[in-house]
């Protein structure tokens, strides 16, 4: 008897709670998840959609739906649970579980199906795709003429407006839905066309996607610094015979030979980063013929352009600094930033062209710049994009009072920036004789850097130079009596690795430092 009643004392006692305690959050059921992602405009189209017999056919739902949005702070907080939703729906005293799950399931299909029609209806993306599919649906039920006007507009709408592989893309589906309906009404002559035209539109397709490949791997290289065992889009365009290739495909259509011709030079700027005749070929061409490009391959040509002449250049700030300029000119002049495809300017690509406007143009340049350019710039950052322009024409006046004034008002997050501006306010205070709060900003600088990790070693080794630099010129100017000119040659060598816009202050300092010995 004792071992039998210390058995079933060692057995867990009942605890009321427990279904309570393991049950699956209320958040987590699949049809209110979604629900609560919902915008007022959204939570209102699918009332409508949900009350549409074509759509649904249970009242229960519908019902169900308002609940949950009548409870929706309860439901987010957690303070309602299944069994209390059930009694709102059906006013019954005894919970069905899987009957609430049945109901709940029907709901998250009727979800589903409302976020589908609703991306694709109000999605420009999706507009030549649904197209495409009332295509194939006059084609199913012979009606020509609704399908010839369809086609004829659509086909009109590809003309240049995605000059590039969405263009080719396109135009292949559309060739290749063309020869269906031909084969449907057996007219052969007419289907084998536009068979051969669609293989051409994917061929250019196929050479563009090489070229975005070849582009992303060489991204991968750089910025991750990870070499990738196999390039399989390398290997193929190394054995590919390019000039015999070119010259067997001359009697294509201008507009296909032209863009295969050009995405074969884009591929060498990257596979041949040292043929600069390459590259002045292909930026001729890309100029001259901007006006054919929509938005976003204008901004995507002149970048990969622009890819070139950051590693070509590197050694050669006074060439780069001329060719980058000259490009960002005309970016600025034929890109519609924030439209059509194209992102507003962001912090760092704003400061690029500052940077870039700094060391080629004129103060009254800038300033113009800057007015101009301010409505292009993201909203989250066009604030900081002003004060960090400004804080940079006032240096450049000799106005180091308000530059620091402008840097302070600097709210910024990403730690490339923080950098940045830390370092022009170092030079500052350098400039203006505040040694000691020179030098606390780098001792904190240094700390700020060996503690961040969203910057990538290359960078990191970079600006660590630049802060050792920085350091030596403080520290000899503080106690050249403790230096020699071999500091001031060692110095000098060191700071010819600098690639930074503000190398022209740093050659000055150590020029004054000379002076001292």
């Amino acid at each position: 008897m004792q071992i039998v009643f210390f058995l079933l004392n060692d057995l867990p006692k009942f605890n009321p709670n427990f279904s309570k305690v393991n049950k699956k959050s209320i958040l987590k059921i699949k049809a209110i998840e979604i629900i609560l992602t919902f915008s007022e405009t959204e939570k209102s189209d699918f009332k409508k959609f949900l009350s549409s017999p074509y759509f649904n056919s249970s009242s229960i739902l519908v019902k169900l739906y308002s609940i949950i949005l009548n409870k929706e702070k309860e439901i987010r907080s957690e303070n309602i649970t299944e069994k209390e939703i059930y009694h709102l729906l059906f006013d019954s005293e005894k919970f069905s579980y899987s009957s609430f799950r049945n109901q709940m399931s029907s709901l998250y299909k009727i979800c589903d199906e409302f976020l589908l029609i609703n991306a694709v209806r109000n999605n420009d993306e999706y507009d030549f795709e649904n197209k495409l599919k009332m295509l194939n649906e006059y084609s199913r039920r012979f009606l020509d003429s609704n399908y010839h006007l369809l086609f004829e507009k659509l086909k009109k709408d590809q003309n240049y407006k995605y000059l590039g592989s969405k263009f080719f893309e396109n135009m292949h589906k559309l060739n290749y839905n063309f020869s269906h309906f031909e084969y449907l009404r057996n007219n052969s002559h007419k289907r084998r066309k536009s068979l051969y035209e669609s293989t051409i539109n994917s061929l250019c397709g196929m050479i563009s996607g090489l070229s975005e490949d070849i582009a992303k791997i060489n991204y991968i290289e750089k910025i991750y610094n990870h070499k990738v065992n196999l390039n399989p889009a390398k290997s193929l365009i190394d054995n590919l015979n390019v000039k015999n290739f070119l010259k067997e495909i001359k009697s294509l259509d201008k507009v296909s030979y032209d863009f295969i011709n050009t995405e074969l030079k884009f591929m060498d700027l990257i596979l041949q980063p040292e043929n600069i005749d390459n590259y002045k070929e292909l930026k001729k061409l890309v100029f001259s013929e901007i006006t054919k490009y929509s938005n976003s391959e204008r901004y995507y040509h002149t970048g990969r352009l622009l890819s070139f002449v950051i590693n070509y250049y590197n050694n050669d700030s006074q060439n780069f600094y001329k060719e980058v300029s000259e490009f960002r000119k005309f970016q600025l002049k034929n890109i519609k930033y924030g439209k059509d495809g194209v992102a507003s300017l962001n912090m760092r690509t704003f400061a690029d062209i500052l940077n870039s406007f700094l060391m080629t143009e004129k103060i009254q340049f800038i300033e113009t710049f800057v007015k101009e350019n301010l409505k292009k710039i993201e909203s989250i950052n066009r604030e900081n994009a002003l004060n960090y322009a400004m804080a940079r024409i006032e240096i450049m006046k000799g106005n180091n009072d308000q530059a620091l004034e402008y840097l302070s008002k600097l709210k910024l997050t990403e730690p490339l920036f923080k950098f940045f501006s830390k370092m022009l306010m170092i030079q500052i205070y350098y400039d203006m004789g505040y040694f000691e709060s020179g030098l606390n900003a780098l001792d904190s600088l240094k700390h700020f850097m060996k503690n961040n990790n969203d910057i990538n070693a290359q960078l990191k080794e970079r600006y660590n130079l630049l802060i050792k630099i920085t350091y030596r010129i403080y520290k000899i100017k503080l106690k050249p009596e403790s230096f020699t000119m071999f500091d001031i040659e060692s110095l000098l060598k060191d700071n010819s690795k600098i690639k930074s816009v503000d190398i022209s202050w740093y050659q000055k300092k150590i020029e004054e430092l000379k002076d001292l010995f």
